[in-house]
């Protein structure tokens, strides 16, 4: 729960509704999306769409769907993300305080790790080796399964863990 993920999806979205190809397709549709705003609160696409109030086809809300899906599930968007306030400050206190700080996410190991260890290091949070940040390897795994088991893992080697989530059902 470092990085606010809304700014990548927003960029996305917009992106989208200026691609020639996909204007081509859905004209009003494109228009709107190239000034959505994709709030913080927002989990995936469907309630930044829901507030445009737009009336469309299966067709098109399949298509955004996709291809949201395609580039935020990867390293094209990551640099738009942003960090929650103070969060690098909180975690470096940690860091210096003794703390063993493990960066532990339902991101895809293929597909966004590169993107993420320099998002970590672009915003100065302490990143102290590529053992420390534990990344999904298999896509197909649910985020709470896969890092309940991660945490299993760390809590036998540390005996106390603290985690902060941004997953409710996690």
């Amino acid at each position: 729960t470092l990085f606010c993920v809304s700014t990548r999806t927003q960029e996305i979205l917009r992106r989208l509704g200026g691609d020639p190809e996909f204007s081509a397709r859905f004209a009003t549709e494109s228009e709107v999306l190239r000034e959505i705003e994709v709030l913080p609160t927002d989990w995936g696409v469907r309630e930044a769409l829901a507030r445009t109030r737009l009336k469309s086809t299966v067709e098109f809300f399949e298509t955004v769907r996709r291809h949201w899906r395609r580039h935020f599930f990867s390293n094209d968007f990551l640099s738009h993300d942003t960090i929650y306030p103070s969060a690098n400050e909180y975690v470096t206190h940690l860091h210096d305080a003794g703390a063993a700080i493990f960066y532990l996410t339902g991101r895809s190991q293929k597909n966004m790790r590169e993107g993420t260890v320099n998002m970590l290091k672009k915003w100065g949070f302490p990143y102290v080796s590529d053992e420390r940040l534990i990344m999904k390897p298999i896509e197909a795994e649910t985020d709470s399964a896969y890092k309940a088991e991660a945490l299993v893992h760390l809590v036998h080697e540390y005996g106390h863990i603290w985690v902060f989530e941004n997953e409710p059902v996690i």
